[in-house]
């Protein structure tokens, strides 16, 4: 079920949606650097990870704008928590699966592009997703941070499980535990042992 087709970075400029188009080629004036033109962007929109990578997880996420993809999913309640508590809603499984286009990004420090599809699962309730996803490299100041927007294509609701004795669920969620489900058919990482 679960699956990531790299797209070409050009494809950006083509078949973007504005917000990805304008990033595109604000990354392409400046190479990434310094670009003062992505405070331009209304972080409403984009995510902002941090330029630290993480052996096979994504690198922190710094900031989740109210209009992205991942807020819709985990909830505007935990989209606007401190880095802590929204990197674990997103969860491990997550972090797991989408890692490697942050650091193909970083490490050659040039705009990624591909196509997910995934059953993501946060609180109690778990959504079929199609998505495109760009991610930008930046540096600001010397530091090095990634910017992604996702471009929604298909969100589906395919199983939520409200908890009875909790009076606020199906409200805000009552914990930040969350992440991707992976196909059934593919052998867990041992990190998941743990969890």
């Amino acid at each position: 079920m679960s699956h990531i087709e790299p797209l070409k970075a050009t494809d950006i400029a083509k078949y973007g949606d504005e917000t990805a188009k304008f990033l595109f080629k604000l990354w392409a004036a400046e190479r990434g650097i310094n670009i003062m033109g992505f405070g331009c962007v209304s972080e409403e929109y984009v995510m902002r990870f941090s330029g630290r990578l993480e052996e096979g997880l994504t690198p922190k996420a710094l900031l989740c704008g109210p209009q992205t993809l991942a807020a819709e999913l985990v909830g505007p309640f935990i989209a606007r928590q401190p880095p802590d508590i929204l990197n674990e809603a997103l969860g491990q499984g997550y972090r797991i699966f989408a890692s490697s286009i942050y650091h193909d990004a970083l490490i050659n420090f040039e705009p990624k592009h591909d196509l997910v599809s995934s059953i993501f699962s946060c609180e109690s309730r778990s959504y079929e997703v199609v998505y495109k996803r760009s991610v930008f490299p930046i540096k600001l100041n010397g530091l090095k941070q990634a910017i992604l927007h996702t471009q929604k294509l298909h969100v589906q609701l395919i199983h939520h499980q409200q908890d009875h004795a909790d009076p606020r669920s199906g409200s805000l969620p009552t914990t930040s535990r969350g992440g991707l489900y992976q196909d059934r058919r593919l052998e867990a990482p041992a990190s998941y042992a743990s969890e």
